[in-house]
């Protein structure tokens, strides 16, 4: 039986501790780095109960390991584009009952006014050493909900489940097996999901 994606997400990066797993803008981050970011984003989703977390999404490690930490912690992950006008945010969140919000220093939060939800800021949650811990999950869990425009305009949410998630990465992995080696080895030295 293969393991599951997060198992070998989570051994890739106790594999390659001293390795970059991102660079982001002209900077190097390690698995290491990666890992303390998790597991200090996964103690702060412990307190929370809503299993649909809201991110304001942006090209930061911080983000990155958040969407790593919801996954860790057994919730769901739901994109918002800080680009997308507010009122398409704010239907968002409706549709898809987001009670938390996690967002990197984003200016206009404030425009993400619904009642009764809980806003995040991860800058705030010190990074501490530490391993990610792991739920199980099941294939026919969510992993994610993506907001599509829809024919009508309004937001639709297409629901995303471990499964899916894994016939995808298989998929695309075997596919890239049938590609130029040298390119082939290319992408694998940096992949999570091998």
């Amino acid at each position: 039986m293969t393991k599951h994606i997060l198992d070998r997400v989570l051994q890739t990066i106790t594999d390659n501790s001293d390795k970059t797993a991102f660079h982001i803008n002209d900077q190097d981050y390690s698995y290491s780095y990666l890992s303390d970011c998790i597991y200090s984003i996964q103690c702060s989703l412990k307190e929370i109960e809503s299993m649909r977390i809201g991110v304001v999404t942006s090209d930061s490690i911080e983000i990155y390991a958040l969407q790593l930490a919801i996954w860790f912690s057994g919730k769901v992950f739901i994109p918002l584009n800080p680009k997308n006008p507010s009122i398409r945010n704010q239907k968002i969140i409706k549709e898809a009952k987001i009670e938390t919000i996690y967002h990197l220093d984003y200016d206009h939060i404030s425009e993400f006014n619904i009642k009764e939800t809980s806003l995040y800021n991860i800058s705030e949650i010190q990074i501490r050493n530490g391993l990610p811990d792991l739920r199980v999950r099941d294939n026919s869990d969510l992993a994610y909900i993506l907001f599509t425009s829809g024919s009508t305009g309004v937001p639709k949410g297409v629901q995303i489940s471990w499964g899916n998630v894994e016939n995808f990465v298989d998929s695309f992995l075997s596919s890239i097996l049938s590609m130029n080696r040298s390119f082939y080895k290319c992408l694998i030295s940096h992949s999570m999901f091998l």
